[in-house]
């Protein structure tokens, strides 16, 4: 369907350039590639798909032959940034809904009395990394749309996108378990792991961005190194210790990014002299 949208905007004469030529032979080929992955035994289909969502990036990014090479094809800044903001608020509203379908399918009636608690920090979590997301990096714009940045930004963001989907994820792992049990490894280790390229990947962005200053003050690279250390830490031993403890360590790996730089603000707006 995309190619054919392109093809007929070069037919009607709506575009004159080579993009539109580019742009309909590339999703042509695209979508014989996806067709043909849907016929292919596991795993090549699987491969052949991933293959293909490999080669829509480059064919947007190959130096000389990409489509980026089009000046007004660049997308717009603001517009760019809006979208990945609705991306991540779309992210983590689907790990909320991970949480609430994982407690259904388990049924009420046989959950630990813990884990009503861990499902109210559950939920906590995924607001805290909306908090973080936005308060550092969120909806702001790059100050120049060279391409060596486009494409920093563009790949920063999938990367986070990436790792919220994984948080998301394993914080449903908490329907499982109490107080006392160790937290189920496959979740532990996607949720700690996760966690860690979050804020390694939203530091990235942080430098990118402009009209930040100040959050760079507050956010600094050495709390987001903290934050990382002590989940790669629970990485490491989440299947030696109780639930409790596993939660506690990852939470403080989180929840301190929200604390300190409120900290920091609170001290500041205090020593800040009288209007």
């Amino acid at each position: 369907m995309t190619a054919w949208l392109y093809w007929r905007a070069r037919h009607v004469g709506a575009e004159t350039t080579s993009l539109a030529y580019e742009m309909g032979r590339n999703f042509l080929a695209l979508a014989a590639v996806f067709a043909v992955s849907g016929f292919l035994p596991a795993p090549y289909g699987y491969l052949l798909f991933g293959a293909g969502i490999l080669l829509i990036q480059l064919q947007y990014l190959l130096p000389g032959v990409g489509t980026l090479r089009f000046e007004r094809f660049l997308p717009r800044l603001g517009h760019l940034s809006e979208r990945f903001g609705l991306l991540m608020l779309i992210l983590l509203g689907e790990g909320f809904f991970k949480l609430c379908v994982t407690l259904a399918d388990k049924g009420i009636g046989e959950a630990y009395p813990g884990t009503f608690f861990n499902l109210v920090m559950g939920g906590l979590s995924l607001f805290a990394l909306a908090w973080i997301y936005f308060d550092s990096a969120g909806m702001a714009r790059l100050g120049s749309r060279r391409l060596p940045l486009l494409l920093s930004y563009w790949f920063a963001h999938i990367v986070i996108l990436w790792s919220a989907v994984t948080i998301g994820v394993a914080l449903a792992g908490e329907v499982y378990v109490g107080f006392l049990d160790p937290y189920p490894p496959g979740y532990g280790a996607i949720g700690t792991i996760g966690l860690a390229v979050f804020l390694a990947a939203l530091r990235v962005l942080q430098l990118l961005v402009e009209g930040r200053d100040e959050t760079r003050r507050y956010h600094s690279g050495g709390l987001r190194l903290f934050g990382i250390a002590v989940a790669l830490f629970m990485f490491l031993i989440h299947t030696r210790v109780p639930a409790i403890v596993g939660n506690l360590g990852w939470g403080i790996a989180l929840f301190s990014q929200i604390a300190l730089p409120l900290r920091r603000a609170l001290r500041d707006l205090r020593a800040a002299p009288e209007t």
